[in-house]
């Protein structure tokens, strides 16, 4: 069985943000979401973020509908 892919954005509203803190923030969140996807073994093709004094975001291209097969004994 072949696992099916799809693009997953996340976005997360919030009151200013501080424009020197835009980057850092960024990159934090696109960080920690790529860590959770890999702990959670889900196959992707890419990762993009974004940031706006309102907003932060990433976008998971070709993220893996489910984890693939895994034998346990």
């Amino acid at each position: 069985m072949s696992a099916q892919h799809r693009d997953f954005l996340v976005e997360i509203g919030t009151e200013e943000l501080p424009p020197k803190a835009l980057r850092k923030l960024e990159r934090a969140f696109a960080e920690n979401l790529e860590q959770q996807v890999s702990a959670a073994r889900l196959n992707y093709a890419g990762i993009q973020s974004f940031a706006t004094p309102r907003r932060l975001a990433v976008l998971i291209s070709e993220l893996a509908e489910q984890q693939p097969d895994q034998h346990v004994e």
